[in-house]
């Protein structure tokens, strides 16, 4: 059974397959209006007939911005739909669906045999809720997910297969910014020859962090203003006033931020009316500053746990950890980081330029389809990859899928701040803490707030912040105890894991009478 990867990404998406005959992968070429490798993650409802994605559904933006969604991967996970279309309203698992529903047709058209099982990339920060929504948009789509694949896990596997004769020992810092989310990732690579002419390779995830709604439509968005607002100043008409112009600005910004990466001005034309304004690409940097920033505190905070982790992170990896800067190398991987400014300020963190591949956009697409042909084939003999070395001599590889994997997202129970005044209200105290391995039991004390309590309310909240207002509600599990009357105080035991599906799974236990509670967190669908 062939099985494909898919990159479903914020402004474009791909779906790819490794070719064991030709050995390389093949990116489809689309049958849409993109033409290409790549679709536009857009999705327009039309009033009457099926809905439109790709550079067709871009098009229809302007005259019908109601009708057209843009950027939906940001929602994935969030109790939100969309504005009601012809009385419907669609969650973004459902828009999402949309997306792969056109690269499962266009891949089975390109491919010349059906696209079922696949393996979809996902960013690193991307919580449980993210992940499940992302699967479901793949379930809705009619494929079999075989599973989530780490964006930038996807890269460096593509990488690491591309460079496989000098890999060994290597640690890899991904820079991905892509036009929605943004990770960065520190990935260490090994190599081992275990018989002439094969080796295996083994990439482990050390440490990450992100952040799931910055990206290329950040710098979209400034560079609107930035157009916007000179319109005002020069013709006094601002475009963004109008449904229709601003849609036109919308379009214009985004494909003329590419020449940006290129040119030192650019005009661009602010609406629909003929108004061009100049914008140049120092004026551009200067006012996307606080973007490019944002990324740098979380590749600076990266840096800082490699170079001095803490003792649980250590002893994860002991034989790696710790590691100088001038140790590691960082790899740049999704579209956004073309932006010049992006090279320049991993030359002055890094005291040297990043690794680069020649098409960031599909860098990641890569990484998929090499890891969806390693899966496991049930009953098949084991699939291998074969490369060739700086001497053009082929090389068989083992690169089996099941690396490390570990979740960034903390997941702990509210609490209150202060047991003695409870209208101090309430905080989060991690259980599950960021970085944690897949599949790692984590233990949390806790005591019953109230004298006479016969049940107590263990919420579970998803974030790393104190604050409930600034993390996600996950669920919560009433435990009730079948002794009463004891003041408060009486102990309890939380213990929680992420299990291998990405479910929240453990137990609460009363340390006196030692009776237990099943925890398990699942996505609830609306």
């Amino acid at each position: 059974m062939v099985r494909y990867g898919i990159d479903l990404g914020t402004t474009y998406s791909a779906i790819s397959c490794y070719d064991p005959n030709r050995k390389f992968v093949q990116v489809a070429q689309l049958n849409t209006a993109d033409g290409g490798p790549i679709l536009r993650s857009v999705v327009y409802y039309p009033a009457n007939g099926k809905p439109v994605v790709g550079e067709a559904a871009m098009n229809a933006l302007a005259r019908f911005p109601d009708r057209v969604i843009i950027g939906i991967k940001r929602s994935m996970g969030d109790a939100w739909k969309t504005p009601p279309i012809d009385g419907k309203q669609y969650t973004p698992a459902e828009v999402s669906s949309e997306i792969l529903k056109v690269l499962k047709a266009d891949g089975e058209a390109f491919f010349g045999q059906p696209v079922e099982d696949v393996i979809i990339t996902v960013p690193a920060y991307f919580g449980s809720d993210q992940r499940r929504d992302t699967a479901e948009a793949g379930r809705l789509a009619g494929l079999n997910v075989l599973r989530l694949l780490e964006e930038p896990s996807a890269a460096a596997l593509a990488f690491a297969i591309d460079q496989v004769d000098m890999i060994a020992g290597r640690n890899i810092l991904v820079y991905d910014l892509g036009g929605g989310t943004f990770d960065v990732t520190l990935i260490h690579c090994e190599r081992e020859e275990y018989e002439p002419g094969a080796v295996g390779l083994k990439i482990r995830t050390i440490c990450k962090d992100g952040n799931r709604k910055l990206g290329g439509l950040d710098w979209d968005s400034e560079l609107r203003k930035i157009v916007g607002n000179r319109c005002m100043e020069k013709f006094q008409y601002d475009p963004r006033i109008d449904t229709a112009d601003d849609a036109w600005l919308y379009e214009q910004c985004e494909k003329n931020k590419r020449h940006l990466s290129q040119l030192e001005s650019v005009s661009i034309p602010a609406d629909m009316r003929g108004h061009t304004v100049e914008v140049t690409l120092s004026e551009f940097q200067e006012k996307t500053a606080q973007h490019l920033h944002k990324t740098r505190l979380l590749l600076e905070k990266v840096l800082q746990m490699a170079e001095n982790p803490d003792e649980e992170l250590r002893g994860q990896f002991p034989e790696i950890l710790p590691l100088r800067r001038d140790q590691i190398e960082m790899l740049l991987c999704g579209g956004a980081t073309k932006m010049p400014a992006v090279e320049a300020l991993i030359q002055e963190i890094m005291g040297r330029p990043p690794l680069k591949h020649g098409n960031p956009e599909l860098l990641v697409a890569m990484g998929a389809a090499y890891a969806a042909y390693l899966s496991p084939h049930l009953g098949e003999e084991k699939p291998l990859i074969t490369t060739y070395d700086k001497a053009g001599k082929p090389i068989t590889v083992d690169a089996p899928p099941e690396n490390i994997e570990i979740v960034v997202q903390p997941v702990g129970i509210e609490v209150l701040k202060d047991a003695e005044h409870p209208e101090l209200g309430t905080k989060i105290d991690p259980v599950i803490p960021g970085g944690a391995n897949v599949g790692v039991i984590h233990k949390g004390h806790y005591a019953a707030a109230f004298d006479g309590a016969m049940a107590v309310e263990i919420v579970l909240w998803e974030g790393d912040d104190p604050d409930p207002a600034n993390c996600i509600r996950l669920d919560s599990f009433m435990m009730h105890t079948n002794k009463p009357g004891r003041p408060k105080g009486w102990g309890i035991t939380v213990e929680l894991k992420y299990d291998d599906s990405g479910k929240i799974v453990g137990k609460a236990m009363d340390d006196e009478t030692k009776e237990e509670m099943q925890i398990s967190y699942e996505r609830r669908r609306s």
